[in-house]
């Protein structure tokens, strides 16, 4: 992946979560908001701020495949 590419999903995602925190669509956990990236096999957890409008890298991990689609469960 180049530099372009990968900012360009960057930006993508830092777009996409917060247009979902301001529709209410993002996860919350213990009172946060979090939304997960995928790009390739690698899974990354970030915490939104809202008020600040940063991301903030939590952790990442490698899955043996491609993450297509994920959605929270209902129970949250």
């Amino acid at each position: 992946m180049d530099r372009r590419a990968f900012t360009m999903a960057l930006v993508s995602a830092a777009a996409s979560s917060l247009a979902g925190c301001a529709s209410g669509g993002g996860s919350r956990q213990g009172g946060r908001t979090v939304f997960y990236q995928s790009v390739g096999d690698q899974l990354t957890q970030w915490d939104v701020d809202v008020d600040e409008l940063t991301l903030t890298r939590r952790g990442s991990m490698a899955l043996p495949s491609n993450v297509q689609y994920v959605w929270p469960h209902p129970s949250r």
